[in-house]
């Protein structure tokens, strides 16, 4: 049994931090820079925010992991996407879930994210078919709102949002799902600028966007 004695104050002060006894670590700074979008965040607030939103738009459901299939294309090394049973769409992974899905099949992680995405996918395919079958949680994010967001928040307009993400998919026959898909639809979209300007200044915003992806 815990006795408290009379004497004590109801509460304590708060903790007091002295800054002159503190350390600069470098690797704590490198490895957040390191990191990518997903997965940095300034502080705890914007990170819950951030994962409370893709939940609350997002849709968990439960497939067998031998049922997923992967997909890459010859004609664009970066992208890698996969095919969900029930969703016409393909899903491209975030750096979290790519990670998961290479310890689910034994695959070392930093080996497969150096790989051109058609190499990767095979691997990736084998060894989810090779793989002792297992159910896999999937949570499915993106919206119109989350494109045209992401879209505004990298300086474009709500009418040039909307035209690039329509441009994605006249071409593609599908919306933008990667970075890599966004700068495809400004690219396309700046080709159709009639002024000289106008069209730098977009393929300058796409120039931007992919090099914070790198």
């Amino acid at each position: 049994m815990m006795s408290v004695s009379q004497n004590e104050p109801p509460g304590t002060a708060g903790f007091r931090v002295d800054v002159s006894r503190g350390q600069r670590i470098g690797r704590v700074s490198s490895e957040w820079f390191a990191r990518p979008d997903d997965e940095r965040y300034l502080n705890l607030p914007d990170l819950y925010d951030v994962v409370r939103g893709r939940a609350e738009r997002a849709q968990a459901r439960t497939v067998e992991s031998r049922a997923i299939k992967v997909e890459a294309s010859r004609d664009n090394p970066e992208r890698l996407a996969l095919v969900v049973p029930g969703r016409d769409e393909s899903v491209a992974p975030t750096h979290w879930s790519f990670g998961q899905l290479c310890t689910l099949v034994g695959a070392p992680t930093s080996y497969m994210r150096q790989l051109h995405a058609a190499l990767s996918a095979i691997n990736l395919q084998h060894g989810l078919l090779s793989h002792r079958a297992e159910l896999v949680k999937t949570l499915e994010a993106r919206t119109d709102e989350d494109r045209e967001t992401f879209l505004r928040k990298g300086g474009f307009s709500k009418s040039d949002a909307t035209k690039i993400i329509e441009t994605v998919l006249c071409e593609e026959r599908r919306k933008p799902e990667s970075i890599f898909d966004f700068v495809q639809g400004i690219t396309a979209f700046a080709r159709g600028k009639v002024h000289q300007d106008a069209r730098l200044e977009l393929e300058g915003k796409a120039k931007r966007l992919m090099e914070r992806a790198i």
